[in-house]
This record gives C-alpha cells, structure tokens and sequence, in this order.
C-alpha cells in the first residue's frame, strides 16, 4: 500500500474528531446560552410583577382579612410564563428548607436548572398564600409557589387585625 492510500483514511478520521469537537463546543454553549436566557426571563417577569405590586401598596386599598363583610382589596392579575429551565419561583418562602415563611415573607426565591437559588429581598412587600375559609380568600402562614408553566396570579392586598398588610397569592 502506497501512503497516499493511508493519508485518506486518517484525514477523514481527523476531519470527523473535528467536526464532533465543533459540534459539542456549539452544543454545550447553546445550553449554557439557555439558561442564562431563562434567568433573566424570570428576572424580568418577578421585577415587572414587583413595579405592579409596589404600585398596588402604595396606592391600593386593602381588605381587612378579619373581617367577613369586608369588600375584596385592590388586586393585580399577573401572568408568568416560565420555561422548562426554571424549578420554582416562591414567593415569601424557601421551598429547598422545611420553613413554611421566610423571615416575614418578604422575598421571592427562584431556581434555574444547573444553577443554585437565588433570593431577592423585599423592603415593604410581605407575601402570604392564600386560602378559602367560608368562601372567602383569607391568609394562611404559607408562602406561594410555581413552577416551570403559565400561571395567571391573583395577587390581593390584605390587612391584618394589627394593621399590617400582605400581598395575598391565589389562582
């Protein structure tokens, strides 16, 4: 055998290890570029929830949970639409700790896959889940949590005997 014959085979062996190298660097760079698009999606959609939110406190009025004949509080229905990359976003609780609320439950949790969780504090905004006691929507010592999905929210301003006001989360 000649070594022109014996050059060819191993040219299209190199040219193959080569192709599969470039192909698995474009690979595992298109899934790192997915997640980081999946973070800053779930960024943008809590800090555009957090705007309406804020908005809603600062001007909103709020239902005295206590009492039953109270009218319903100024609520926001916010929609999310979190891709397959994303755990879970919970808001005022830990879903990885066995704690059902978070300091007072002022923070968002969120976790994107093949990343660690990330917190987000809040200043005035206390979150609570909501449940339904005698037809109506009242607080529970629960944060609220989604996961990878869409979701219409409603996010309700409560107040408590003592004054103090919750964002109250139900769907």
């Amino acid at each position: 055998m000649d070594k022109k014959g014996f050059t060819i085979p191993v040219r299209v062996i190199i040219s193959l290890i080569l192709s599969f190298v470039i192909i698995s660097i474009f690979y595992l760079s298109w899934r790192k570029a997915e997640i980081g698009i999946a973070e800053n999606d779930v960024k943008r959609q809590i800090n555009d929830a957090l705007s309406q939110l804020e908005i809603l406190i600062a001007s909103g009025n709020s239902r005295k949970v206590y009492n039953p004949s109270d009218l319903s509080g100024d609520r926001r229905k916010i929609d999310f639409f979190l891709s397959e990359k994303v755990d879970f976003v919970a808001f005022g609780f830990n879903p990885q700790k066995k704690d059902k609320i978070v300091g007072e439950g002022n923070c968002i949790f969120y976790k994107i896959k093949g990343k660690s969780e990330e917190v987000i504090w809040l200043n005035n905004i206390y979150f609570r889940k909501g449940i339904i006691e005698k037809d109506r929507w009242v607080t529970s010592n629960e944060g609220f949590m989604i996961k990878s999905g869409k979701y219409s929210l409603i996010f309700e301003l409560v107040e408590d005997i003592k004054g103090k006001k919750y964002i109250l989360i139900y769907s």
